[in-house]
């Protein structure tokens, strides 16, 4: 099992590294919270009718599969 959550692994994708390699070049995870943050504002870009709401679920569900993907 791994230690990660999927959307820091995802994130450790994304520049080439492991999980392990982003830990000892981003201490503080301050990357990783910029990287995260501008990835659920172009995910809700796509959804303007949810604006100000709470993200359902399924929201998460396919936020995790596009990031996953890198077509967010």
């Amino acid at each position: 099992m791994s230690q990660y959550q999927s959307r820091y692994i995802a994130y450790a994708k994304h520049h080439g590294k492991t999980p392990e390699e982003m830990e000892t070049i981003d201490k503080n995870n301050v990357n990783f919270i910029a990287w995260i943050n501008q990835k659920w504002i172009n995910y809700d870009r796509q959804h303007p009718e949810l604006k100000g709401l709470p993200r359902p679920e399924w929201m998460h569900t396919q936020f995790d599969d596009m990031l996953n993907r890198g077509a967010i």
